[in-house]
């Protein structure tokens, strides 16, 4: 081990007792299948989608913008929580300690009660100095296998893996990163979080129907774009076609690229807005994940018959 390596391991022996509030004191270790640590790794997908997400002081991040670090370090926050405000310390230490190695962190609230204004308050007082990305949708968070506060989540941007997942703690974690970094495998984590739980309600969610409520989401903030002759790169004609940019759809979505309609609702209401709803977004997302299912209905989209108007202001 290198000696920075064990610099920071004893900048970080203070917080050891907070630490064993998450984890039963193992070191890592490859576990069994009936482990707790198991079925929460087993939650994780293997690779990690791109999306953006800001940040409590509405600073974008996207993930796949960070393909030049070393690794990338999610740990997951909800207000109020005592598990990750003890945590606070350690994490703002291996974070410090890690500044120079390339290795980006980020906090990650998917937590449906907490406004973007709580978070800052949180964030002051916890003394978070890592971005807390705030997961409005739930998305990203139900993407990863997230069910509690305090977990920690490590990503390798070489391959977009997930690499090690589990309580988060300070030695385990910084083990992981150290096998990252010099490309070697990294053992699986011996602990899950006992930080508070995350409800994800619509976690799953499959029993959508296209004709009923996909085709009319598309329709209303879509295909006046996505129409033949339109400004829109296909033209969502039928099902089909939405079918077959289905992935596509999913990933402008995470992303936030479509629409491209970015007045920020915090400033005011605006006439004819083209932004989704957070319910609509994740309509179409879930559905998607769902395997975009054609169902019996009628075709909506099928039914209407659009043809791209001339620019009002002429060409």
């Amino acid at each position: 081990m290198k000696s920075a390596h064990l610099g920071v391991l004893g900048l970080l022996a203070t917080t050891a007792l907070l630490a064993a509030c998450t984890s039963d004191g193992a070191a890592p270790s490859v576990m069994g299948a009936a482990s707790p640590a198991s079925v929460t790794a087993a939650m994780a997908p293997a690779t990690v989608d791109n999306f953006m997400l800001v940040d409590q002081n509405l600073e974008a991040h996207e993930l796949y913008r960070l393909g030049d670090v070393k690794a990338v370090v999610l740990v997951t926050q909800a207000n109020g929580d005592a598990v990750m405000r003890g945590l606070a310390p350690a994490l703002k230490a291996l974070k410090a300690s890690y500044a120079a190695k390339g290795v980006e962190f980020a906090m990650l609230n998917s937590s449906l009660k907490d406004s973007r204004e709580a978070v800052i308050t949180e964030a002051k007082s916890a003394g978070y100095d890592a971005p807390v990305l705030l997961d409005v949708n739930q998305l990203v968070g139900e993407q990863l296998g997230v069910t509690r506060s305090a977990e920690v989540v490590v990503v390798n941007p070489k391959t977009w893996t997930v690499v090690y997942r589990g309580a988060f703690n300070a030695k385990s974690t910084a083990d992981a990163l150290e096998a990252v970094i010099a490309g070697k495998p990294v053992q699986t984590a011996s602990a899950v979080s006992r930080g508070a739980v995350i409800a994800f309600p619509e976690r799953g969610a499959t029993k959508i129907s296209y004709a009923k409520d996909v085709a009319p989401i598309l329709e209303a903030k879509c295909v006046a774009c996505h129409q033949e002759g339109g400004i829109g790169p296909f033209a969502m004609t039928n099902y089909e076609m939405v079918k077959g940019f289905s992935p596509m759809i999913r990933e402008v979505l995470r992303t936030d690229r479509m629409p491209p309609y970015h007045a920020d609702p915090h400033v005011g209401k605006f006439s004819d807005s083209k932004n989704l709803s957070s319910a609509e977004i994740k309509t179409l997302v879930h559905w998607i994940e769902a395997g975009a299912p054609r169902g019996d209905e009628p075709d909506p989209l099928g039914a209407v018959k659009r043809v791209a108007q001339e620019w009002p202001l002429g060409k």
